[in-house]
C-alpha cells in the first residue's frame, strides 16, 4: 500500500497483481510414469505513464518497491507529451470473488490409474501396434487485479484440465498422431466413455497415416474442393480471429465482407467448460459474449482499453496479459453450425479432399492462410476412397467470402495456446472450394 501511495499522482493508471498456480503434472509414457508439483505465486505492479505500459514482476513482493522508484525517476528524467490518460467507466470494472470451478486437489493413485486404463485400451484397441504418450497437468489457478482508482480487489478461482494424447503407432515404422483436450473443470470431471471414443479417432488416424501414400505429382499445385474436420476449421477461424484484433497494424476494417454469408463468429469468455474462460480480462474489465462477425461481415473486434480510445468505439475485455502491455487476444471462439449432415459435404466435393488433424497453421500480414494437417483423404464420386499425405492447403483472406460453401452440425472445440494464453474454437467441418494444396 505504500507503493501505491507514493505513486498516486504520478502515473497515469495503476493496479497490483497476485497470480499463482499450484500444479500436477503426470507423464504415462509407454508404461513410464513422471509426477512433477509445481506451486509459483508472482507479484506485479503496473503502471501507466503518458500510455507506456510498465510492468515490474516477482516472487518476492519487497522487492516491487525499489523497482518502481527506479522506474519512476528514470520516467521523471524524460519529457514526454501525455496522449490521455487510461479511465473507463467503472461500471466495466470488475469487483468482488469469481469461483468459476471448485478448485479440489487431485487424487494422484486415481490419475494414474486412469492413464494406465488409457493405456491398456490403445494397446488392446490397435492389437499391440500402438502405445499411449498421455500427460494430464491439472492446475487450480488464482488471479487478482486491485485497480488504485477502486482499490477494490477482483479475485478469480479456477480449476483447468489439460490432457495432451499421442499415439505412437509402429506397424513396420512409427508414426505419430495427436490430440489435445482443455477444459475448466476437475479431475472427476474426465469422462471416459467421452475420452475413448476421441482417443479411438486418433488411433485409426494414426493407423491410416502409416499407410498413406505421397499426393501425387499430377495434384500438387493445384486448387481443389475440400472439406476442412473440425479441427483445421477451427485452426482456419482462429487465424482469421488475428485480423479483428483491434491493435493488430493489420485489423480489417469495420463492415468488410471476409466471410461467406454461412459465417458468423462470437468470442465468449463465460463458456460453462470453455478453456480460455474468464471473469475479467487482464484490465480488470468484466467480460461479456461479443459477436465479431455476421454473416460473413466484421460488425465488432476484439479490444483493450487503449484500443477503444484509439479507433472511438467499441468495448474493451478481452486484453490478455498480467506480465507484458496486455494485448487484444481471443477467448474462446464459437462458430454457428450449419446444416450439412458430413456424408452430404464430402457428397458435394465429388471430387477433392478430406483433411483432419492438425499439425500446425499460420497467417501472414498479406492474409494467406498456410494450414498442415496431419492426413488427408482422397474424395472420389461423392465418397472417402484412400489417404494421403499432403504438405499444406494455402488459402488467402480476401477470397474467403467465396471459397467457404457450407458449414456442418456437429461441433467440436480445440484447445491450444496462443502465445502463453488459453484458447479455445468451437467450430463445425467446413467445405471450401479453390483450395491450393501442396
Amino acid at each position: 500500500m505504500r507503493i501505491v501511495k507514493d505513486l498516486i499522482g504520478k502515473v497515469d493508471y495503476l493496479d497490483i497483481v497476485e497470480y499463482s498456480e499450484n500444479t500436477i503434472e503426470i507423464a504415462y509414457r509407454r508404461g513410464s510414469l513422471e509426477i512433477n508439483y509445481s506451486s509459483p505465486r508472482v507479484y506485479a505492479l503496473r503502471f501507466v505513464k503518458d500510455y507506456n505500459w510498465y510492468i515490474m514482476s516477482s516472487t518476492d513482493p519487497s522487492k516491487l518497491a525499489k523497482l518502481s522508484t527506479s522506474t519512476v525517476r528514470l520516467i521523471e528524467s524524460r519529457v514526454r507529451k501525455s496522449r490521455y490518460k487510461l479511465e473507463v467507466d467503472e461500471k466495466y470494472i470488475a469487483k468482488g470473488k469469481f469461483i468459476l470451478t471448485r478448485s479440489t486437489s487431485v487424487d494422484e493413485d486415481k490419475a494414474i490409474d486412469l492413464l494406465y486404463t488409457l493405456g491398456s485400451f490403445v494397446n488392446e484397441y490397435s492389437n499391440g501396434l500402438a502405445d499411449l504418450e498421455c500427460i494430464l497437468v491439472h492446475s487450480i489457478i488464482r488471479r487478482s487485479i486491485t485497480p488504485y482508482y477502486t482499490m477494490e480487489t477482483a479475485y478469480e478461482e479456477k480449476s483447468v484440465i489439460e490432457l495432451y494424447i499421442n499415439i505412437v503407432y509402429d506397424g513396420g515404422y512409427t508414426v505419430v498422431s495427436s490430440d489435445f483436450i482443455g477444459f475448466l473443470g476437475s479431475p472427476s470431471d474426465i469422462d471416459l466413455s467421452i475420452l475413448r471414443p476421441r482417443i479411438t479417432s486418433v488411433i485409426e488416424r494414426a493407423k491410416s497415416l502409416h499407410r498413406a501414400q505421397k499426393l501425387g505429382v499430377l495434384e500438387r499445385g493445384l486448387k481443389h474442393n475440400v472439406v476442412l474436420d473440425s479441427t483445421c476449421s477451427a485452426a482456419l477461424i482462429h487465424e482469421v480471429v488475428h485480423f479483428l484484433e483491434a491493435d493488430s497494424p493489420n485489423k480489417v476494417k469495420l463492415n468488410t465482407k471476409i466471410l461467406s454469408d454461412e459465417v458468423t463468429i462470437f468470442d465468449d469468455p463465460t463458456v460453462s467448460w470453455g478453456f480460455a474462460s474468464s471473469a475479467f480480462d487482464d484490465e480488470c474489465i468484466i467480460t461479456k459474449p461479443k459477436k465479431l462477425v455476421e454473416d460473413g461481415l466484421v460488425i465488432e473486434y476484439l479490444h483493450t482499453i487503449e484500443s477503444t480510445y484509439d479507433i472511438g468505439e467499441g468495448t474493451p475485455g478481452n486484453a490478455r496479459g498480467l506480465f507484458h502491455k496486455p494485448k487484444a487476444l481471443q477467448s474462446n471462439i464459437v462458430v454457428k453450425p450449419g446444416d450439412w449432415r458430413f456424408e452430404e459435404m464430402v457428397e458435394e466435393v465429388r471430387r477433392g479432399y478430406y483433411v483432419e488433424g492438425l499439425i500446425r497453421a499460420e497467417i501472414d500480414s498479406y492474409g494467406n492462410i498456410t494450414i498442415v494437417p496431419e492426413l488427408a483423404w482422397v474424395i472420389e464420386n461423392g465418397e472417402l476412397k484412400r489417404p494421403v499425405k499432403i504438405s499444406y492447403l494455402k488459402l488467402a483472406l480476401p477470397l474467403l467470402k467465396k471459397s467457404i460453401i457450407g458449414l456442418g452440425r456437429e461441433v467440436r472445440y480445440r484447445a491450444s495456446y496462443e502465445k502463453t494464453h488459453r484458447v479455445c474454437e468451437y467450430t463445425p467441418p467446413m467445405i471450401l472450394t479453390n483450395v491450393f494444396i501442396a
